[in-house]
């Protein structure tokens, strides 16, 4: 995701943090890159995303300069270009040592470095596809509409809109009455479970 589209989420949806200014963003981000353990904690920063869906300038565990046009990218997707990356300038480096292989060359950028380039044939990553998402949410029961009207425009109207979609929402109601349920409640919640066509309800005692 761009920082810019970051800072843009912030300031709009209401469940996020608000941050005074854009600059507590960007060191955020300049922060989650640079550890150590972004493989399993954070993430990684790239400069600019082309086409063909490379990253430029992907930095990963280490301190780098952080704007508003750069891009957050997920740990496991800035690992697979960096393998890509590693596997590539092995094969540069074995042809270097068998000599000259004949023919025109054609520019390879590698990753993390800002743009070096050396001869030798381009590959072109293969992302893996994510196919499935999956979450739980804890609601409040006295702002229920105002929490799942969130959850709908920040996750599901993104996901229901992709080609092909199936989105699938179910609602789990658990509720503890330590004084139990009096005889006209437990009627009208039968009753309205039958009517809405709810599926494995019960009261039951503890």
């Amino acid at each position: 995701m761009s920082v810019r589209q970051l800072w843009e989420d912030f300031s709009k949806y209401l469940y996020l943090p608000r941050l005074v200014e854009s600059r507590i963003l960007l060191q955020s981000i300049q922060s989650g890159a640079g550890q150590m353990l972004w493989r399993q904690e954070s993430f990684a920063y790239a400069q600019r995303k082309d086409d063909t869906g490379r990253y430029h300038g992907l930095v990963a565990g280490e301190n780098t300069s952080v704007s508003m046009d750069g891009i957050v990218v997920k740990s496991e997707i800035a690992q697979l270009q960096r393998e890509i990356d590693e596997e590539e300038r092995r094969r540069i480096r074995e042809q270097g040592a068998g000599g000259p292989t004949g023919g025109g060359s054609t520019t390879y950028p590698l990753g993390g470095n800002g743009g070096e380039t050396e001869p030798g044939p381009t590959i072109k990553e293969t992302a893996p596809v994510l196919s499935r998402f999956h979450a739980t949410a804890t609601l409040d029961s006295v702002r229920l509409g105002r929490d799942a009207g969130q959850i709908a425009e920040a996750i599901i109207q993104h996901l229901s809109t992709l080609p092909g979609a199936q989105v699938e929402i179910t609602l789990e109601i658990q509720a503890r009455l330590p004084e139990g349920v009096p005889d006209h409640v437990l009627r009208t919640v039968t009753e309205n479970a039958n009517f809405l066509k709810l599926r494995h309800y019960e009261f039951e005692e503890e």
